[in-house]
């Protein structure tokens, strides 16, 4: 039985990333749009798009 204790001097929130900034300089979403191709147990995907929908969201 080992136990650990982990300290650190600084702690990396969101904020202090660059990927915070690009996300706050993102659009809102408005549209998810989803493409989906079955799979054959055999075969497997095949390219073919066989389902297409569109989620519009409202503010």
């Amino acid at each position: 039985y080992y136990q650990f204790d982990f300290t650190v001097k600084y702690e990396i929130t969101e904020t202090d990333t660059r990927q915070q900034d690009d996300l706050d300089g993102l659009p809102d979403l408005k549209t998810l749009s989803i493409d989906v191709d079955f799979i054959e147990p055999g075969t497997g995907p095949d390219g073919d798009i066989e389902h297409h929908t569109e989620i519009t969201f409202q503010e």
